[in-house]
């Protein structure tokens, strides 16, 4: 891809591999890096739609311990192994495994922000509140600005009962990862704890249009994927129907690129042009 970032099989098998290791915002990150520079329509039409795939269906955490496991332990100083490991030993009910994978990473890599998101992340869904608090006390001075550690000051801020310092932290954090539906939950959970009813029924009806975005994306997904002369053939309609649904999913940019696709076939399309200037 560095030699020709528009070789299709390479795009796309990097984009299966971080998948695989559940490292989905940067499968996400380079789908959209790819569309921006595909010159094939087809593809980049599908390349968009990989995007919806990625949200719906993740791959089970035991295959990811299974395929990735065995080549971990033979390069235990892969920070990207380590991680793809841990979580998902962590997500397949193995949490104590996963947990000592997630420390001796952040041990090796003291420095790194994935190491220090990923060792959180796994004492949060490994259900370890006390040692998360204690562990993020611990956090490095340098990473305390990095705003993917916001929804990490929440989750502790929330086992304190420090309810306002939970809303700060995860308005931050859902700013950060408008597409992160646990963010949002929470967020909607402390906003309820503190009484604050403006801002707690606007989170209310985000959260409410994420779910049902969330139920509806894969029967709008599997519609698209069907079509055999997607990207060939515009279709208006359809893209309108993605736009919004992934805009009330929090992928604003992948709005964007759906409602760009819009009018290149209708480049008068009023829905599509007042959307972009409300997204931009």
């Amino acid at each position: 891809m560095e030699i020709d970032p528009t070789v299709p099989e390479a795009g796309w098998a990097l984009i299966d591999l971080l998948d695989l290791e559940g490292r989905a915002e940067e499968a996400h990150r380079l789908g959209m890096r790819l569309f921006e520079v595909e010159p094939d329509p087809r593809d980049r039409v599908r390349l968009l739609l990989e995007l919806s795939r990625l949200d719906i269906d993740r791959v089970a955490p035991g295959s990811v311990v299974q395929v990735f496991e065995p080549i971990r332990r033979q390069h235990p100083e892969s920070l990207s192994l380590a991680l793809a490991v841990g979580l998902a030993l962590v997500r397949d009910s193995r949490s104590i495994e996963g947990i000592e994978v997630l420390r001796a990473a952040v041990q090796c890599h003291p420095h790194s922000a994935e190491a220090w998101d990923g060792w959180l992340t796994g004492l949060d869904e490994g259900h370890r509140p006390d040692l998360l608090a204690q562990e993020y006390a611990r956090l490095p001075a340098s990473l305390a600005a990095d705003p993917r550690f916001a929804k990490h000051a929440g989750n502790v801020a929330q086992g304190a009962r420090d309810w306002p310092g939970a809303v700060g932290a995860y308005r931050r954090a859902h700013g950060f990862e408008p597409f992160n539906g646990v963010i949002l939950y929470r967020l909607r959970m402390a906003l309820r704890a503190t009484g604050e009813t403006a801002e707690l029924a606007r989170a209310d009806r985000l959260l409410t249009s994420y779910q049902e975005a969330f139920k509806q994306i894969r029967a709008v997904y599997e519609e698209a994927f069907a079509i055999r002369s997607l990207g060939l053939v515009p279709y208006p309609e359809l893209y309108h129907r993605l736009a919004e649904l992934r805009e009330r999913m929090g992928r604003l940019d992948e709005a964007r690129a759906w409602h760009r696709l819009v009018l290149r076939a209708v480049p008068d399309d009023v829905p599509s042009l007042t959307a972009l200037a409300r997204l931009e």
